[in-house]
C-alpha cells in the first residue's frame, strides 16, 4: 500500500536537513506514494550547500583566511548545532563568531571570531534602516551646558568591536585576499562600524577610546562616558572623541536631560 505524502511532520522534515546522521523521515514519498529516502538526501545535501554558499557570502574574509575545505567544514558544524532560525538570509549566520570561538578546529586561529564579529556587524549594516546623522544646525543650537547630562541615540548600523588583534587589518587583507605579511598579531585594534550613507565604513578607533564609546552605546551620560575615559587613560581626551563620532556621522540625535528643567 502506497505511503500518503502527509505522513510526516514539517518540523522533523526540516530539523532533519541539518543532521548529518538523520535519515528520511517516515513518509517521505515519490509521486507514486513509495518511499523515496535517495531523493531525501539529495535535497538535503542540496539545502547543506546552499547554506554553506550564503555563509561564505556573509563571511567571505573568514574563507580567504581559512580556506574553502576548512570552512565547509566549519560551516556544515555550524548548521548542525546552530540551523537556521529565520526565514530572512541577511539574518542568517547569528552567532557565527561565538561557535567559531569554541570550534576546536579553529583554536589556532585565535583572531578569526573577531574577524567574523566585524563581518556579521558589516553586514547588518549594510542592511540596517537609513537614517541621516544629526546636522550641524541641531549640533549648533546644543546649549553646552547641558550636553554633560546628555544622552546619545545612533545609527542603527554603529557597532563597536574592540579586539586584542589587528582585526581591521585582517579583515582587510582577508576581504582582498592579500597577504598577512607585515600586520603585526599583537597590535590591536577597535573597530566602529558606521553606515552614514550608502558605504559602510570600518574606522579604527583609538583603543582609549573603546570603552568610553561602548558605555555611550549603551545608553550612558556623555559625563559618565568622560569618567570611564579618565579613569582608564589621564590623558583621555573628550572633545576628540566627541568630535570623531560627529565625523564618522555615527551620531543620530544627542536627547538632553529636561528632568531638571
Amino acid at each position: 500500500m502506497p505511503l500518503s505524502k502527509q505522513q510526516f511532520s514539517q518540523v522533523e522534515f526540516a530539523a532533519r536537513l541539518f543532521d548529518p546522521e538523520a535519515t528520511a523521515p517516515n513518509g517521505v514519498v515519490d509521486p507514486n506514494g513509495v518511499a523515496a529516502p535517495k531523493r531525501y538526501s539529495v535535497y538535503k545535501n542540496n539545502v547543506i550547500v546552499s547554506y554553506l554558499e550564503a555563509l561564505a557570502a556573509a563571511y567571505p574574509a573568514c574563507k580567504n583566511l581559512v580556506g574553502e575545505d576548512f570552512f565547509n567544514a566549519l560551516g556544515r558544524a555550524y548548521l548542525t548545532n546552530v540551523p537556521p532560525s529565520s526565514q530572512l538570509m541577511i539574518l542568517f549566520g547569528e552567532g557565527f563568531a561565538d561557535f567559531v570561538a569554541n570550534y576546536a578546529p579553529a583554536q589556532k586561529i585565535p583572531f578569526l571570531p573577531d574577524i567574523a564579529k566585524l563581518e556579521r556587524a558589516w553586514r547588518l549594516a549594510y542592511h540596517s534602516a537609513d537614517i541621516a546623522p544629526i546636522s550641524a544646525e541641531k549640533l549648533s543650537a546644543l546649549p553646552p551646558e547641558q550636553l554633560g547630562d546628555a544622552t546619545v541615540s545612533f545609527l542603527p548600523s554603529v557597532a563597536l568591536i574592540s579586539s586584542p588583534f589587528p582585526v581591521i587589518n585582517l579583515w582587510a587583507a582577508a576581504t582582498k585576499m592579500q597577504t598577512l605579511d607585515g600586520i603585526d598579531p599583537q597590535n590591536g585594534e577597535t573597530a566602529l562600524i558606521v553606515r552614514p550613507e550608502l558605504d559602510v565604513n570600518v574606522h579604527n578607533v583609538p583603543k582609549d577610546l573603546a570603552d568610553p564609546i561602548l558605555a555611550i552605546i549603551h545608553g550612558e551620560t556623555l559625563n559618565h562616558a568622560a569618567e570611564i575615559g579618565l579613569a582608564n587613560n589621564d590623558d583621555f581626551d573628550f572633545s576628540a572623541m566627541f568630535s570623531l563620532l560627529i565625523q564618522t556621522g555615527a551620531i543620530a540625535n544627542i536627547i538632553l536631560d529636561t528632568k531638571g528643567t
